[in-house]
């Protein structure tokens, strides 16, 4: 860990997570919280005590039977049998070769490398390895990984898994990565060292180096960071940033990637901001991949797959509306019709038409703050081209910006037009209003947001809440492809038309907000005279 900003070469940074076994194997113990305490950390960067950061893993490669093992990369303990770790500390450097599982092994509970306690630290091979399966060396795309260890670990003071961060938007916190590796003098730390980094908006990152990022930035990382010499380096890959919130730690990214020296050396370049893996974009991926379930804490909870009770419901002014909105089809009306939605003159996402007058997107229009959005709405068919100027968007009153005034990017918002615009009624989707569980015998046909043709197979799947969907057919958010906030439609039994189930939140794997728990505030504010009367 470089005590002066540093960027690296193959850097992992922040991720952490909690396992299902957790409070089975301690009742006492919760995620994110050491036992051992110290005094207060150092804010600029420096050493830290034995037992400061008891989810951080020492991962070491053996490229060869008989062949030294050495010290490759850091990682999180986030359950009772997996660590979180970057997709490149999988593979074998000199080779670029998947590492196999033999070559791999994990130490929990270690503070200095040259010193190892043998009373204190944990010693774990590997069962599997489970790298992101779109991670792309070449520009550090979707670089995260899961080790599974070939048994359970024992929690102890100095061994104690980080609770998961769900929070998409970090810009301006400041989380703290720890590591092994190197300081100012370019050699290894022996001893685990910290930094506070803070996290930096996604425009000044590109602007910073367009060079380095320009190619590599994605909707699945962030930058974080100094200026001035204190940052991650080589060594410090795979490693988590953490935050955090009331007395626990939250893993929020891993350390991925820098720009390197100009001397040839491969060392991490002092001056600039460091690239990390997103890990809220990937929680789908690895609950499906531990078999945790995460409940809205992070903290890890095992809870069995039950059904959710099929409750009776009435129809709404959404399905009235939905009829007299069929009226006014036309051949060539487009089921996939969407909005382009700029903030500020910068393509942010799309949005979908629900009424004359009314836009429906996610948080992921909003570029920075909620006070400072600007939308410009495009509107392109063979009927109508027109654009509409300096658009406000609107959040669900329970919903909450983050305390940088950002918009969470898995939020529900819509968008006043100013007037209604009659020419819009041919496109205008209908939506989904049925409150149950979307399951294949309610369903007739699907129309997916990519070129896939409609009545695509069924392979949809709620989150345990109920309040987002996820599918199979996995959307890549390429940087020239802003496509957060398109629809998802389905055809219901017995139904001649499809209805938008709800928007893009999350891509790779896709997953969509399911919009029956906002249609209360949907109709009051977009009919408003149809529901007070």
């Amino acid at each position: 860990m470089n005590t002066r900003v540093v960027k690296f070469n193959l850097l992992p940074i922040i991720l952490g997570l909690i396992g299902p076994g957790l409070f089975r194997l301690c009742v006492s113990l919760q995620c994110g919280i050491p036992r051992v305490r110290h005094e207060a950390l150092i804010v600029r960067g420096g050493a830290t005590r034995h037992g400061e950061w008891p989810w951080h893993a020492a991962i070491h490669h053996r490229t060869s039977p008989g062949s030294i093992v050495e010290y490759a990369c850091g990682g999180s303990l986030i359950s009772h049998q997996f660590v979180l770790t970057a997709a490149h500390c999988t593979v074998n450097q000199n080779t670029g070769n998947k590492l196999s599982r033999g070559g791999l092994f994990v130490r929990l509970g270690v503070h200095n490398l040259e010193s190892i306690d043998p009373e204190i630290a944990q010693q774990y091979s590997v069962k599997n390895v489970y790298p992101f399966d779109k991670f792309s060396r070449q520009n550090m795309r979707n670089d995260i990984a899961l080790l599974e260890l070939n048994e359970s670990v024992q929690l102890t003071d100095y061994v104690v898994p980080v609770c998961i961060n769900r929070q998409f938007n970090l810009t301006n916190d400041v989380g703290t990565s720890v590591g092994w590796g190197l300081t100012e003098n370019d050699e290894v730390s022996p001893v685990l060292r910290l930094a506070r980094l803070p996290v930096i908006d996604d425009i000044d990152c590109l602007e910073s180096d367009r060079d380095l990022f320009g190619k590599k930035f994605h909707k699945g990382m962030f930058c974080a960071g100094h200026t001035n010499g204190t940052s991650v380096c080589n060594g410090d890959s795979g490693g988590g940033l953490f935050f955090k919130r009331g007395e626990a730690w939250y893993v929020g990214g891993i350390v991925s990637f820098s720009k390197i020296r100009e001397d040839g050396s491969n060392l991490c370049y002092t001056e600039g901001y460091a690239g990390f893996t997103k890990v809220a974009w990937y929680l789908t991926w690895i609950s499906n991949v531990t078999g945790i379930d995460l409940d809205g804490d992070g903290y890890p909870n095992p809870k069995p797959v039950i059904k959710r009770k099929m409750v009776p419901y009435l129809p709404r002014l959404s399905d009235e509306k939905c009829l007299e909105y069929q009226q006014s089809r036309t051949p060539d009306s487009n089921d996939r019709n969407i909005v382009v939605i700029r903030d500020q003159g910068v393509q942010t996402c799309l949005a979908n038409v629900i009424s004359e007058r009314y836009l429906l997107s996610t948080g992921s229009c909003v570029r920075r703050t909620i006070d400072q959005a600007s939308f410009t709405a495009e509107f392109y068919t063979n009927r109508y081209n027109f654009r509409l100027h300096n658009l406000k968007p609107m959040l669900h009153p329970n919903q909450s910006t983050t305390t940088s005034g950002g918009v969470p990017r898995d939020s529900v918002v819509l968008i006043d037009l100013g007037r209604d615009r009659d020419e819009l009624k041919p496109d205008i989707a209908c939506l989904w209003t049925d409150p149950n569980e979307i399951t294949k015998d309610v369903v007739k046909g699907v129309i997916w947001p990519t070129e896939i043709g409609s009545g695509a197979p069924f392979n949809i799947s709620e989150t345990h809440d109920g309040k987002a969907i996820t599918t199979s057919e996995n959307i890549s958010c390429d940087d020239d492809r802003i496509i957060l906030g398109v629809r998802i439609s389905l055809r219901k039994v017995g139904e001649s038309y499809y209805r938008m189930v709800g928007p893009l939140i999350h891509c790779e794997t896709s997953m969509y907000a399911r919009l029956t728990g906002y249609l209360d505030w949907i109709e009051e504010t977009v009919w408003p005279k149809r529901t007070h009367t």
